[in-house]
């Protein structure tokens, strides 16, 4: 235990600044393993995407009508020299922190990197995408082709893939060759050159320091943020970690918790709401089953399973209550999600928790318990199980879950354990195709969605073999090519009643073949603490950047930071309210655009 300029680090080892200019996030229990933007998902490091930036920011849970827009960070703007070339410009100011300018040679050769050394943030995109071409050093353009053209993607593609300095990572790439993922782990902070408003200044294995640049190229354009250190810190267990939370010692936490209890001690930690349901939805969990193991690609077990499982109950039994989620995969507590529905194909096809319908559907199929023993067999004679429903150890709440889901399925005659790994081994188990269940999160909203959840998991194209890595999507090895067509006219369709017909279609598949069972709506585990800091998105900050702060989602969520004050401050007056709330744009303007450009070739 050590105190510090009036400030109390519990468990930490090294003298750390002041706590009243730090702020302090956990959202892993693992210590750093590097700092390469280019390691796998999971393994760089929190802070790692901080430093580097994007063309813009982007955000689906802007403002208090939670729309959906784009904050120009790197970029200045953007227009669209026909349908199949959006041009973008980059802002003169930029530079990387040893003062070389940041340009379009770098932007291109980060996003051909993805060609080399695919991740999670640039393999996707050459789906999507034909060339960058540099116009000059501040102008580079992307170009599409109409086999090609996916303008969610496109959009997603401007706020979520980094851009690195070329004249470090070219030689690195040299050096390194295929393994540049692998073996470069990037943990020497006097080395790493980026171009974000903080650099990593040293870490340990219980922790991670972060400091503000002071000469950053966006102070005029943006301001600094207040805090001037951002300190991870590593915990080993959830309980460490609440506690630690509780003192005040952690700001900011990845993780739903009882916030209403915490609430009636007199803490002062909120989140977004001040009454339930608290958390924001942001997507969904549901139950996988593999179609890749019969008979459990058979669509009358698959929908019998669908009818045993009580949602709502299950739900109510966590420790944080999730609601129930639609059977769609849509999300309908957000209204402009909710008219996509088509209730007639809801009510041809879906579900509702059921449990004699479940035997019911078994028993007319011959699906019966011919031996005695308490668990069915197909027609030919094949078992019921045994099976297991996997997640990973440490999400309680997904362990209960996955408890209650066997429990369900045992009582109407399938043979199902629940069984738990660590995250990286369930992870890689699930993406091979080596399961016969899991419960697993549904891809949420962002931009385009809901087509986005629909390519991820309806989308043949998007999986592989069984036994073969494959990050994007379709674990379950969903095989229906009547999908592709429909999939694929959806981004490139400007007529919203035609839009509205094929998402019917992709509704009509997704329940009459159980492609997956949604069980229940996740929700932003974003908790925080105003003993230090004030100015956090919620549903009564005007104009709030409401973003989840978990390791992945930065740079998006740095605005955020830029919204703090110290506590006792009028948060209106941080740099967020006074320089950078001005930049923000609809995500209307973009496709606003893209109708006036005139048409390719």
């Amino acid at each position: 235990m050590m105190a510090l300029a009036g400030s109390l680090w519990v468990g930490v080892a090294q003298p750390l600044p002041p706590r009243h200019e730090t702020w302090v996030i956990h959202d892993l229990y693992s210590p750093p393993a590097g700092f390469n933007p280019l390691m796998v998902p999971g393994v760089a490091y929190w802070g790692t995407y901080i430093m580097y930036p994007t063309l813009f920011l982007g955000n689906v849970y802007y403002g208090p009508k939670l729309e959906e827009v784009l904050l120009p960070y790197l970029a200045s703007g953007f227009r669209w020299v026909d349908s199949l070339t959006l041009e973008v410009t980059l802002r003169p100011e930029a530079r990387w922190w040893d003062g070389v300018p940041i340009t379009a040679h770098d932007v291109k050769f980060s996003w051909e990197l993805g060609k080399r050394h695919p991740t999670y943030w640039n393999t996707a995109f050459w789906d999507f995408l034909e060339e960058v071409r540099v116009i000059d050093d501040k102008v580079v353009q992307f170009v599409t082709t109409p086999p090609k053209a996916v303008y969610f993607e496109l959009l997603r593609m401007l706020t979520t893939a980094l851009v690195l300095p070329r004249h470090r990572w070219e030689p690195l790439e040299a050096k390194y060759g295929a393994n540049l993922t692998v073996d470069f782990k990037d943990d020497d902070p006097a080395q790493i050159v980026g171009g974000g408003p903080y650099k990593l200044e040293r870490w340990d294995l219980d922790y991670a320091l972060y400091v503000r640049v002071d000469d950053w190229w966006g102070k005029d354009i943006f301001g600094l943020p207040r805090p001037k250190y951002l300190l991870h810190r590593t915990f080993k267990t959830a309980a460490a970690r609440n506690l630690a939370f509780e003192r005040g010692e952690v700001d900011a936490i990845c993780s739903v918790i009882e916030v209403w209890e915490l609430q009636a001690r007199g803490l002062p930690i909120r989140s977004y709401y001040d009454e339930p349901p608290y958390f924001l939805p942001s997507f969904g969990w549901g139950l996988f089953i593999n179609f890749a193991r019969p008979p459990l690609n058979d669509p009358i077990l698959r929908r019998a399973i669908a009818y045993a499982l009580p949602a709502e109950e299950i739900g109510r039994s966590l420790p944080v209550p999730h609601a129930p989620a639609h059977p769609t995969m849509i999300i309908d507590v957000y209204a402009w999600a909710k008219a996509l529905i088509d209730e007639k194909v809801v009510a041809d096809y879906g579900w509702r928790y059921d449990p004699e319908k479940a035997k019911q559907l078994l028993d007319a199929a011959g699906i019966v318990d011919r031996d005695g023993d308490g668990v069915r067999e197909m027609p030919d004679g094949t078992r019921l199980g045994p099976w297991t429903v996997t997640c990973w150890t440490g999400f309680a709440d997904g362990m209960l879950a996955t408890d209650l889901i066997a429990h369900h399925l045992r009582k109407i005659g399938i043979d199902v354990v629940a069984e738990f790994y660590d995250f990286v081994v369930w992870d890689g188990k699930v993406i091979r195709g080596e399961f016969d269940m899991t419960f697993r999160w549904i891809f949420g909203i962002t931009f385009g969605y809901p087509w986005n959840v629909f390519r991820a998991f309806l989308d043949p194209r998007v999986t592989g073999p069984v036994g073969t890595p494959y990050p994007v999507g379709n674990w379950h090895r969903y095989m229906n090519w009547a999908v592709v067509p429909i999939l694929d006219a959806i981004p490139k369709e400007p007529d919203p009643e035609k839009v509205k017909a094929y998402y019917s279609l992709l509704q009509l598949y997704q329940l009459r073949d159980v492609v997956v069972v949604p069980l229940l709506y996740g929700v932003i585990g974003h908790v925080f603490s105003e003993q230090y800091w004030v100015g956090w998105p919620t549903s009564t900050r005007p104009d709030g950047w409401m973003h989840s702060i978990v390791t992945g989602t930065w740079p998006g969520a740095l605005p955020q930071l830029f919204g703090l004050v110290p506590a006792g401050e009028d948060f209106m007056t941080s740099p967020y309210d006074t320089h950078m709330k001005r930049w923000i744009v609809p995500v209307s303007a973009f496709w606003d655009a893209l109708a006036k450009a005139p048409k390719a070739g």
